[in-house]
C-alpha cells in the first residue's frame, strides 16, 4: 500500500533527479583502467599518466616513466622553451639593405637580403618587401645582389633518416620561404609533357630560378641532385598521368627564396641581379623590413598543423636568444633539453632520466621521453601561462555520442585539448583535461618497438612504405587513448 509519506518521499528524489540521475547514468558507463587495458590495449609497450594541475598530485599512472619515442609529442617541449625564451609576442624579421647611393630610380651600389630565421615567410612577404623597395625609390640595382641566410643552422632535411621526398622533412636556414617547399606541375597536352615547379602561396604562382625539373623514362623513379649549383628533382615519367602536381622539399632555402625574390621583383618592374649567397655580416641601410607574426600565433600554427619547419627554426632561434650558438638542429635540441630539465624541475618525484630530444619537430627516432615528463612539462606551462598556454592546443571535447551518453544524459562539463604525435608504430596524445573545474594534463605514449626497429633498419632516401600492420597498429591505439579520455570524463564528472 503507498501512504502519503512514500509519496511525498518519492517526489522528494525526483527533485534531486538532475544531479542523481546523471552521475548514476555516468557512472554506470565507466568499464574502469584493468577493463580497458584487457580489451584494447595496444600491442607493444604504452604508458600514460594523468596529473592534477593544483597540486601536482598523480592521479592515476600505467608505466608513466616508461621511456619512448614522443614523434610531435616533442612539440611540447619545443612550445614551452618557446614561449619561456622568447616570450609570446616577440617575433622575427626579415630585412633588405641597400649599399650606395639611390637616385633617379637607380641603387648604384649593392642590395642584401637578411633572413632572421623566419619559417612562416611566405610569397606575400616578398612582395612586401619589394613593395618597400619600390616606395624607397629603387628600380635597378646596378650593383650584386646578395643573400645572408646564416642566421640559422642549416640543414638539407629536418632528419636524415626521414624520406627525403617528403614536404614534411624539408631543409632549414636563415632564409626559409612557404615552408622550403617547391611544387613540381605537369600537365600532357598533344602528346607532349610539359613540366615546371613554382613557389606557391595563397593563390600566387612565382617561377623559382634555383629548383629545377627533370623527366626520365629510366632509372629511379625520384632523386635529387645539385647540377651546376642548381638543385634538381629528377622524377620518371611513369609517375606523371594526365595533369597534377605535388609538393618536393627545397634542400637550398636561401638561393630559393632570392630567387623568387627577385622573381617577384621584376613582376613589379624592380630589376635586380641574380642572386649570390653571402656569410659576411650585411653592410648598408635597412631600407625594407618584413615582421612575422607573433611566437605565440606560430606556436598556434605549428600545434594545429604541427609544422615540422617552425618547429625546428624556434628551437634553433631559442638557443640564440639564450646566449648560445647552435651548430646544428642536433644541437639546438640538446639545448632544449637542457632548458626544458632547468625551466620545469621536478617531474613529480621523478627524474628527468632518459629525457632526450634529437630535433624540436619529433620526427627523430632517437628522441627520448616519458609520459611523466610530458605530463608535467604541460602542468608547469599551464601554472605559468594559464588558459593562453592551454588554447595552443586543439579542443578534443567529446560529444554526448562519443561518450555513449543515454538519450536526455546532458553532456558533462568538461573540455579536452591535446596535441598528438605519430610516425609508424609510434603515437603519442597528451594536453588538458577539465571536468567539473577540475584542471588535469594527460599524456599517452605508446612504441611497437619490434615493427619499429625493422623500418628503421629498411629506410632508403626516397622509400615511404605504409606497412599495412602499422595503419593497424595506429588505430587501434588512437582508439586506446580515447577510451581512457572517455573514461576520465565519466569518472570524474560522476
Amino acid at each position: 500500500m503507498t501512504t502519503r509519506r512514500d509519496l511525498l518521499t518519492g517526489l522528494g528524489a525526483l527533485a534531486l533527479a538532475p544531479n542523481a540521475a546523471h552521475a548514476q547514468s555516468v557512472r554506470h558507463l565507466e568499464r574502469g583502467t584493468d577493463a580497458i587495458i584487457a580489451e584494447s590495449a595496444p600491442i607493444g609497450r604504452f604508458g600514460f599518466i594523468l596529473v592534477d594541475v593544483e597540486d601536482g598530485k598523480v592521479v592515476e599512472e600505467v608505466n608513466a616513466d616508461g621511456l619512448f619515442i614522443p614523434a610531435s609529442l616533442a612539440k611540447i617541449p619545443t612550445s614551452f622553451t618557446s614561449m619561456r625564451v622568447h616570450g609570446p609576442r616577440s617575433s622575427f624579421a626579415t630585412q633588405i639593405k641597400a649599399e650606395g647611393r639611390i637616385e633617379n630610380g637607380v641603387l648604384d651600389g649593392n642590395l642584401h637580403l637578411i633572413g632572421g630565421g623566419d619559417p612562416s615567410l611566405d610569397t606575400n612577404g616578398l612582395v612586401d618587401l619589394a613593395e618597400q623597395l619600390r616606395a624607397a625609390g629603387i628600380q635597378l640595382v646596378t650593383g650584386s645582389f646578395k643573400y645572408y641566410a646564416t642566421a640559422l643552422p642549416q640543414a638539407r632535411w629536418l632528419d636524415r633518416q626521414q624520406p627525403w621526398q617528403a614536404p614534411y622533412n624539408p631543409s632549414m636556414g636563415g632564409l626559409n620561404l612557404n615552408y622550403n617547399r617547391v611544387q613540381f606541375r605537369w600537365a600532357r597536352e598533344g602528346g607532349n609533357l610539359h613540366v615546371r615547379g613554382a613557389a606557391v602561396s595563397d593563390g600566387k604562382v612565382i617561377p623559382a630560378p634555383s629548383v629545377q625539373f627533370r623527366v626520365t623514362r629510366s632509372g629511379d623513379e625520384l632523386n635529387h641532385d645539385t647540377i651546376n649549383g642548381v638543385e634538381t628533382w629528377t622524377l620518371k615519367e611513369s609517375l606523371l598521368r594526365g595533369r597534377g602536381n605535388r609538393w618536393l622539399p627545397v634542400r637550398q632555402p636561401g638561393a630559393y627564396t632570392a630567387g623568387v625574390f627577385q622573381q617577384v621583383c621584376a613582376e613589379m618592374g624592380i630589376s635586380i641581379p641574380p642572386a649570390q649567397e653571402s656569410g659576411e655580416t650585411p653592410k648598408g641601410r635597412v631600407i625594407a623590413k618584413h615582421n612575422s607574426a607573433s611566437i605565440y600565433e606560430m606556436l598556434r600554427g605549428m600545434m594545429r598543423y604541427s609544422n615540422n619547419l617552425t618547429a625546428e627554426a624556434l628551437g634553433a632561434s631559442a638557443g640564440l636568444d639564450d646566449g648560445k650558438r647552435p651548430r646544428s638542429i642536433r644541437h639546438a635540441a640538446a639545448l632544449t633539453s637542457q632548458r626544458t630539465v632547468k625551466d620545469v624541475g621536478s617531474v613529480g618525484g621523478k627524474g628527468w632520466n632518459g629525457f632526450a630530444l634529437a630535433n624540436h619537430s619529433g620526427l627523430s627516432v632517437l628522441s627520448r621521453a616519458t609520459p611523466r615528463q610530458i605530463a608535467y612539462i604541460l602542468r608547469t606551462g599551464q601554472k605559468k601561462w594559464g588558459d593562453p598556454y592551454r588554447a595552443l592546443f586543439n579542443n578534443q571535447t567529446m560529444t554526448s555520442e562519443r561518450l555513449g551518453l543515454p538519450f536526455g544524459v546532458p553532456t558533462p562539463d568538461h573540455s579536452i585539448y591535446g596535441k598528438t604525435g605519430s610516425m609508424h608504430f609510434v603515437r603519442g596524445l597528451a594536453g588538458f583535461l577539465t571536468v567539473k573545474n577540475r584542471p588535469m594534463v594527460y599524456a599517452f605514449i605508446a612504441n611497437e618497438d619490434d615493427s619499429r626497429d625493422i623500418l628503421n633498419k629498411q629506410f632508403t632516401p626516397y622509400s615511404d612504405p605504409t606497412p599495412t600492420a602499422a595503419a593497424n597498429w595506429s588505430r587501434r591505439t588512437r582508439d586506446f587513448q580515447q577510451a581512457m579520455l572517455r573514461e576520465w570524463v565519466l569518472r570524474y564528472s560522476a
